[in-house]
């Protein structure tokens, strides 16, 4: 038996090692990942503990010792898009940067110049000072129109705002429209200003997810780009728990 296994050729011991070369190899693969993963989530902690308690929760402890504990509390998930929530009574003011999407007014159907929604202050009509609001310039088109598109936040009930044509205007003869719209297209609320006249639009938004900002020209002499005229929303806001 002795004489056997001292003659046991090079093939049958490799048919004996393949098994354990393998084990070998694969717990030294897992160790390394391993130990990458526990390297990020040092990294993570020491270079931003504020980012690792914000992603993880009001739960989390970041401790000295470079280490990170999380107890997680199952709760309702958000829709997707949903907008923020905001205090009982407050209101929420509107600008460019919070609407989904944006068309420049102009005429519809024309190689036209768009006037882009942007954040100013605007002097109305029957205003005595300028006020932050969003509008944009009517360059061409008797009958252009343009929209902005905004989530209602959470616990909204209404929509409010000053709106009319900008004094500096060169173009005094129009008649606008500004209609707010719900979701499926529905007029919530419209009212017509001129240059000389601004109105105060207002709209009931309860259960309402998405609405619609949108300017249509009614009446003009002509517009150019030495004949134009801005149209102003001014101080657009949500309103909240009213």
């Amino acid at each position: 038996m002795a004489r056997q296994k001292a003659e046991e050729s090079p093939a049958d011991k490799d048919h004996r090692y393949p098994g354990k070369i393998v084990l070998f190899t694969g717990g030294l693969t897992f160790l390394g990942t391993m130990v990458s993963a526990v390297a990020v989530v040092v990294a993570a902690v020491i270079n931003a503990p504020d980012t690792v308690r914000d992603v993880l929760g009001d739960n989390v402890v970041v401790t000295h010792t470079v280490t990170a504990t999380a107890t997680v509390t199952p709760s309702g998930t958000a829709s997707p898009g949903e907008a923020d929530s905001f205090p009982h009574g407050a209101e929420v003011a509107l600008s460019t940067r919070k609407a989904l999407t944006r068309v420049g007014c102009g005429e519809t159907g024309f190689n036209r110049t768009e006037g882009y929604w942007n954040d100013r202050s605007d002097l109305i009509g029957g205003a005595v000072n300028p006020a932050p609001g969003i509008g944009c310039d009517v360059m061409d088109g008797k009958s252009a129109s343009g929209t902005l598109d905004f989530l209602v936040p959470n616990g909204a009930t209404e929509f409010t705002a000053e709106v009319g044509i900008d004094r500096e205007s060169p173009n005094t003869s129009p008649q606008v429209e500004f209609s707010v719209l719900g979701l499926d297209g529905q007029v919530l609320a419209k009212q017509a200003a001129t240059y000389t006249t601004s109105a105060t639009v207002t709209a009931r938004i309860s259960g309402t997810p998405r609405i619609t900002l949108k300017i249509l020209v009614l009446k003009s002499d002509g517009t150019s780009m030495d004949n134009s005229f801005r149209v102003a929303w001014i101080s657009p806001r949500f309103k909240l728990g009213t």
